[in-house]
């Protein structure tokens, strides 16, 4: 049985049909390709989306995006703590050096932690933006789309996101503070 939800196949099936035919479909939207996509938001605003062309290494990071986009929005801002994932090019010792030499306090993140950040949910707002268009059917039209979908999401939602990042924090520090066995038995 299939069903779909937000443009997403969701497949039930039997044990061992794993590869049958009836339950594989291409999906080749947009005329195939990919988009690699940097974007930053903060309270009451957001950066510059950056189209990352080919492998993104900690010094194409650095030279491409945190010096160009981030440097300047913690200059113009007090009080900010840059976050991001764990990913190799992130968490780079030359990344950590150039943060550093900037004045750019960083989140640690713990490996194996939820991923609780508000961008995660941004870019799913924004996937469903594009989804929901009819007008793209390659890859330029797909970036044009994303740029212009990013400028519309609302500053209300990356703030409200922003907003429940304390609660959310909390819960999860909460749940890890609960005995074992009440965990099992929820």
């Amino acid at each position: 049985m299939c069903q779909v939800f937000y443009g997403i196949a969701y497949v039930w099936r039997a044990k061992g049909e794993r590869f049958d035919v009836t339950n594989l479909q291409q999906g080749d939207r947009y005329g195939g390709g990919s988009v690699m996509l940097w974007g930053g938001i903060h309270k009451n605003g957001r950066t510059e989306l950056v189209i990352v062309r080919g492998s993104l290494t900690a010094l194409k990071f650095c030279e491409q995006i945190v010096v160009p986009y981030v440097v300047p929005v913690f200059q113009n801002h007090d009080a900010m703590i840059f976050q991001q994932d764990n990913a190799r090019p992130h968490s780079a010792n030359y990344t950590r050096q150039v943060l550093a030499e900037n004045n750019i306090a960083t989140l640690e993140w713990p490996s194996r932690s939820p991923d609780l950040s508000p961008i995660e949910h941004v870019w799913d707002i924004l996937g469903r933006r594009i989804y929901a268009r009819n007008d793209v059917n390659n890859v330029r039209q797909l970036e044009a789309a994303l740029f212009e979908e990013w400028a519309n999401i609302p500053t209300a939602s990356i703030n409200k996101l922003i907003n429940s990042m304390r609660k959310r924090c909390t819960a999860v520090i909460d749940i890890k503070r609960l005995p074992y066995t009440i965990l099992r038995l929820v």
